[in-house]
């Protein structure tokens, strides 16, 4: 999982959105807490979203069905 970790990529969210659920992440992105305005946590929290994602096709790949 370290090459995960140390991924400074820009482009992970959007590559992962595109290929799992582009609804989704939309609908998250337009769903925030109330009184949250602030995109950039959002952003950074879709950001995490994408890398669990990553991680759990990772890992189930790595170990098959």
């Amino acid at each position: 999982m370290a090459w995960l970790a140390s991924s400074l990529s820009p482009h992970l969210r959007e590559a992962i959105e595109a290929a799992r659920d582009p609804r989704g992440f939309a609908a998250l992105r337009n769903v925030r807490m109330p009184g949250q305005p602030d995109q950039r946590r959002t952003s950074k929290a879709l950001k995490a979203l994408a890398r669990i994602l990553t991680a759990i096709l990772r890992y189930s790949v790595s170990w098959g069905p």
